[in-house]
């Protein structure tokens, strides 16, 4: 009989069956792995089956590397989990007025969620109809979610939506300032704020009425270097219709774009913008 030990009930240890001996399994099965994973050599040996008294001190060292693998198998599958998704696992939903209020069956707060799933777009552009349709009722939500650059397109799904509500989401237009002034400080390093942009100008002159400087601004965005950008920029002129009017000469420039995406949109904006639309 073994001497005792306090990890030995008579000659075995405690829980062999359950614990040691999946550990063991899964040191000579995963060995190949978790050589890569660590870098060293996997610890077991005969000593560990026939249950001698240094038994505890090889079960504390195998265990380190099968913890570690654990915590890189932990790290995986919570990104493939995230990949699934087609909201991403980091979204947050600021807390906003009126967010338990249930409008066409759902509660405005899981209408913004929706706004947050970028890889899924039809479900975004259901998310922004329906809060645009919701009108005064989901502008504090809207005015949280354009300062949200967490998200890629959060904010220009939600600039999006106070563009077409308009005069009526005039408690947006301190939120919206902020936003284009984020987006004016961040642009030059964060994409996501550059296609923000012309729209939160876009949103600004919808509400506002009135253009200021923000037209020829929306219009320096058809030069971007980012694709994306550009056809962002001639949407949302393009939806200003008329009011645009002085933004024809870099619209029509941006019909000789290299990008075929972006002559499309280009012609699209100028046929809203002359046809009164």
């Amino acid at each position: 009989m073994q001497a005792s030990h306090p990890g030995f009930r008579g000659d075995k240890p405690h829980g062999f069956a359950f614990y040691h001996g999946p550990v063991l399994l899964l040191n000579r099965t995963r060995e190949p792995f978790l050589r890569f994973i660590t870098g060293k050599p996997v610890l077991y040996d005969k000593s560990v089956i026939t249950c001698s008294p240094d038994t505890s001190k090889h079960m504390k060292d195998a265990k380190k590397p099968i913890c570690f693998a654990g915590f890189v198998f932990g790290i995986c599958a919570a990104l493939l989990l995230s990949s699934c998704s087609d909201t991403p696992m980091s979204a947050r939903v600021p807390p906003a007025q009126n967010d338990e209020t249930v409008w066409e069956g759902k509660k405005l707060r899981e209408w913004r969620r929706d706004l947050r799933g970028f890889r899924n777009v039809q479900k975004c552009a259901a998310a922004s109809a329906a809060l645009t349709r919701a009108g005064s009722l989901a502008v504090d939500g809207l005015s949280k979610d354009v300062n949200d650059g967490s998200v890629f397109f959060v904010n220009v799904w939600a600039a999006q939506s106070l563009y077409k509500i308009g005069p009526d989401a005039k408690e947006a237009l301190p939120a919206l300032q902020t936003a284009v002034a984020t987006a004016q400080e961040n642009g030059k390093s964060h994409t996501g704020w550059r296609n923000f942009e012309p729209w939160g100008r876009a949103a600004i002159v919808s509400i506002c009425g009135e253009s200021g400087d923000h037209i020829s601004k929306i219009a320096l965005f058809l030069q971007d270097s980012d694709g994306l950008v550009k056809i962002n920029a001639c949407r949302a002129l393009g939806q200003l219709g008329p009011r645009a009017q002085s933004a024809l000469p870099a619209l029509n420039r941006a019909k000789q774009d290299n990008d075929k995406s972006v002559r499309e949109c280009a012609s699209e904006a100028i046929s809203a913008i002359e046809s009164g639309r």
